[in-house]
C-alpha cells in the first residue's frame, strides 16, 4: 500500500510526501529482510521500492541520492537473479535500475561507469526480448536504452565520450525498434513521436558527406511530428530541434534558402512553448535566433538582425517564476549575450563593433564560470572558441 502511495505522490509531483513515503516503505522492507535474508519476494519487492524511490529522486535532479538508490536496488535484485536468472519481473526491474544508474553516472560525467551500467541493462533487457519478443513495454525500454547509449557515445547535443561514429549503431538499433512499434500501431501517438525522435537521433550523428540522407531523415521526422497534436508541447519542442538540424543540414549542403526556411519554422514551433520551455529548449531557441540574426545581418537587414538579437537576450533573462539551476541560467545568459554580440559583429559598424566587444566579453566570462561542469557540451566549447576568435579580431 505504501509503495503505491509513494508512486501516486510521485505522479502528482508531490516530492516531499513521495520521499517520506518511500523511506517508510524501505525501512519496513529492510526490517523484514533482516528477519528473512533469503526471501526472494522480499528481495524483489524491496528492490522495486528502491527503484521507484531512485526514479523519483532522479526526476528531482538529486543525482547522488538517486544513484545510491539504484545501486541498492541492483544489489537486492541480483540476489534474486542468482536463484532465478530468467525471472521476467526481476530482469525488468534490474535492467531499469542499471539504466537509471547509467543516467546518473552520465550526468555526473563519469562516462565509463555510465557505459558499464548501460551494458548491464542491455544484457537484462535483451534477455527479456528473447523470452517475449512482441512485448511492447520491454521493446520500448530497450529502445530508450539504446538512445541513452548513443547519446553517451557521441550525441553532439549532449555531454558525451566523443565517439560520434560509435553512436551510429545504438541509434540505428533504437530506430529499428521505434519503427517496428510504430508500424504495429500507426495510430499510437507516442510510438509516432518516438519514431520521429529516433530518426532525428540517427541524422544527428551521420557523417558530413551523408548530408542528403540526413535531410531526408529529418524531413521524415518532421512529417511525423506534424501529425501529432498541436497542443503537445513536448512534440513541438522536438519538432523545433528537427527543424534546427534540418537547417544545419541544408547549410552544409549549400542550400541557404531552405536553411533559413527551416530555421524560421523551428522558431515558430518553439516560440509557442516559451511559457513552459526548459533551459535546453530555450538554448535552442537562442541558437535559432542567432542563425537568423546573422543571416539578416549578412543580407543588410539591420532592423531584423537587431530584433533577433533583442529576442535572444530577452529569452535568456532569469525569470522569478521559473526554477532554474544556477548553471542552466548561466548557460542561457552566456548564449544570449554571445548571440547579441555576434550579430553586432556581423552588422559591422564601428559602434556595433564596440558594443559587440562588451557583450562578447560578458558572455565569455559567464561561460568560463562553467568550466568542468557536467552540463558542458560540444556546443558550449564551440561557442567559447567562436567568442574568443571574434574578440581577437576586434582588438
Amino acid at each position: 500500500m505504501y509503495r503505491r502511495l509513494g508512486n501516486l505522490y510521485e505522479y502528482r509531483r508531490d516530492q516531499k510526501n513521495a520521499t517520506a513515503t518511500f523511506r517508510k516503505v524501505m525501512a519496513i522492507g529492510e526490517a523484514r529482510l533482516a528477519k528473512a535474508p533469503g526471501d526472494e519476494d522480499v528481495l524483489l519487492q524491496l528492490g522495486q521500492v528502491y527503484l521507484a524511490s531512485a526514479n523519483q529522486l532522479h526526476s528531482d535532479s538529486d543525482l547522488d541520492g538517486a544513484r545510491t538508490g539504484y545501486l541498492r536496488a541492483i544489489e537486492l535484485m541480483k540476489e534474486v537473479e542468482k536463484r532465478q536468472p530468467n525471472h521476467w519481473e526481476m530482469l525488468s526491474a534490474l535492467g531499469s535500475a542499471y539504466s537509471g544508474e547509467g543516467m546518473c553516472e552520465s550526468r555526473l560525467r563519469r562516462f565509463d561507469a555510465a557505459m558499464e551500467a548501460y551494458q548491464q541493462a542491455e544484457i537484462r533487457f535483451e534477455a527479456i526480448r528473447k523470452q517475449n519478443p512482441s512485448n511492447i513495454y520491454m521493446k520500448r525500454n530497450l529502445m530508450l536504452l539504446y538512445s541513452h547509449i548513443g547519446d553517451l557515445r557521441g550525441n553532439p547535443a549532449m555531454p558525451n565520450m566523443g565517439d560520434r561514429q560509435g553512436a551510429v549503431e545504438p541509434f540505428r538499433k533504437m530506430l529499428e525498434i521505434a519503427r517496428s512499434i510504430h508500424e504495429a500501431d500507426t495510430a499510437d501517438q507516442r510510438a509516432r513521436s518516438d519514431y520521429a525522435i529516433a530518426l532525428s537521433r540517427v541524422a544527428a550523428v551521420q557523417a558530413p558527406e551523408e548530408v542528403h540522407s540526413r535531410i531526408q531523415m529529418l524531413r521524415q521526422a518532421i512529417e511525423l511530428q506534424k501529425q501529432l497534436s498541436s497542443e503537445n508541447l513536448s512534440n513541438r519542442a522536438d519538432m523545433s530541434a528537427s527543424y534546427n538540424m534540418l537547417g544545419d543540414a541544408y547549410t552544409a549542403g549549400g542550400d541557404a534558402s531552405n536553411a533559413l526556411r527551416a530555421y524560421r519554422d523551428g522558431v515558430q514551433a518553439a516560440e509557442s512553448t516559451l511559457a513552459s520551455a526548459n533551459p535546453n529548449l530555450l538554448a535552442r531557441i537562442i541558437s535559432l535566433y542567432r542563425k537568423l540574426g546573422l543571416a539578416a545581418a549578412g543580407n543588410g537587414d539591420r532592423k531584423t538582425a537587431l530584433e533577433y538579437g533583442r529576442k535572444a537576450l530577452e529569452t535568456s533573462e532569469p525569470r522569478a517564476d521559473k526554477k532554474r539551476t544556477a548553471e542552466s541560467q548561466t548557460v542561457l545568459s552566456a548564449r544570449g549575450m554571445a548571440t547579441k554580440g555576434l550579430i553586432l559583429v556581423a552588422l559591422g559598424g564601428a559602434r556595433d563593433r564596440e558594443e559587440a566587444r562588451t557583450w562578447l566579453k560578458k558572455g565569455l566570462e559567464l561561460y568560463r564560470e562553467l568550466e568542468g561542469q557536467p552540463m558542458v557540451t560540444a556546443d558550449y566549447r564551440a561557442d567559447v572558441k567562436t567568442i574568443e576568435s571574434e574578440l581577437e579580431k576586434l582588438k
